[in-house]
This record gives structure tokens, sequence and C-alpha cells, in this order.
């Protein structure tokens, strides 16, 4: 007979949930089995994921990896479409907060920002270094980008051209970064997580120091 594990395997290898026999009668329902959904399309290591808010169209998924960048309609498990502009390893990939705007980190020394709805893309960020972090503020008015050079940046996204609005320079290079919220507003802080292990906490009212650091005990993966 075949085992649960032999099963479950050939269930999920037809698209179907595997079956559960009851127990015995007064015993506890049958708990659902449950197994991974995978979605191909990359050929490289998968290094970051972000989902979207919820929209009026569903929840999508953006995967990047050290080839391309795929783009999901993770509701529906549909596939959308790739994102394969850049010319190196794509480190990061966000949302804008109505998911009609893409943003990414290479390590061909740019940050892209996409049309989500039909994949234009809408403007490039050259970088003096490779980009590792990236991220787009709930408000969508700006973007912040880090990496190798051992800075933090923040694009104007309203105005004309998406001009640079501030820099922060870090210990080490940045590995990840964000925007900090309050009571589900726009604090207008930055946490940003550096390859050597320190976490700071950025206010943009002050840029020329952080409001608060911490050291970690190694390396920082993410954040």
């Amino acid at each position: 007979a075949a085992t649960a594990t032999e099963t479950m395997a050939a269930a999920a290898a037809v698209g179907e949930a595997p079956a559960v026999e009851g127990g015995a009668e007064g015993s506890e329902a049958p708990r659902e089995l449950r197994y991974p959904i995978v979605q191909s399309g990359h050929d490289r290591p998968v290094v970051d994921l972000c989902f979207s808010p919820v929209t009026e169209d569903g929840t999508f998924l953006v995967s990047s990896s050290l080839g391309r960048v795929n783009f999901l309609l993770w509701d529906d498990l549909d596939w959308i479409g790739s994102f394969d502009a850049h010319n190196g390893a794509v480190w990061g990939a966000c949302f804008n907060n109505d998911a009609t705007r893409v943003a990414t980190a290479s390590a061909d020394f740019q940050a892209r920002l996409y049309d989500a709805v039909n994949g234009d893309l809408i403007h490039t960020f050259e970088h003096k270094h490779v980009v590792k972090a990236i991220a787009i503020s709930r408000d969508d008015e700006r973007m912040l980008t880090g990496g190798k050079d051992k800075l933090l940046r923040v694009f104007d996204l309203k105005a004309v051209d998406y001009p640079l609005l501030a820099s922060m320079t870090t210990p080490s290079p940045v590995r990840k970064a964000n925007w900090v919220y309050r009571d589900d507003k726009d604090s207008g802080r930055i946490l940003c997580g550096c390859e050597d292990g320190t976490i700071q906490l950025w206010d943009l009212a002050d840029t020329e120091k952080p409001a608060k650091e911490w050291q970690g005990g190694g390396p920082l993966q993410d954040l």
C-alpha cells in the first residue's frame, strides 16, 4: 500500500488534494493535509518576494531572482508576466500601494520603476554600485533605495524626473531597508539593515545621523 507521503506526492503531481481517511467513530474529524504550491518561471535562485496590498483586482505577488523579475496574480495563481530588462541579478522588487507600479533593485547599478499594468519602463534611477534594497512609501510619493555604496537614497515620485530628495550614509553596504509607519501612517522614518549586522533607524527630518542604532551579532540577511 502507498504511504501517506507517496499519496500526497501523487496528488500534488496531478493538482488534487490528497484524501485522508477518518478515524474510528467518535474520533476527531480528519485533519486536512496541505502541500506547497509551486510556481515555476525562475531559472536562478529567488532572493526576494513581495505581496501587494489588497486591491480591487486581488492580491499580487512579485518575485525577484538572480535572473529576472516575475509577476503573479496571487489570488488565482495566474501568471501575468516577467520583467527581463535588467542586465544583472535583481535583488529586490516591490509594489506601490495600488499595485499599478513595480520598482526593482539590481546588480547592474540601477533601480527601475515599471508600469505593472502594461509592463512599460517608466524611469531608470542610476546608482554607483549594486542596488539591493527598494521600497515605495504607502502614499506613493517617495521611493527608497540602498546598496553596496553604503548609501540610502530617497527619490520624489511625484515630481518630474523623480529627483533625489535625500541621501544617508551607512556604516556598511545596505542589505534591506523599508519605511516605518505609525498608526498605519507614514512617519518619515526608515529602518535599515546593513551587511555588518548594524540596524539603523533614520528620520528624514535629520539625515546627518541615525535616530537610533543597534549592533547585530553578525551579517544581516533580512529585515
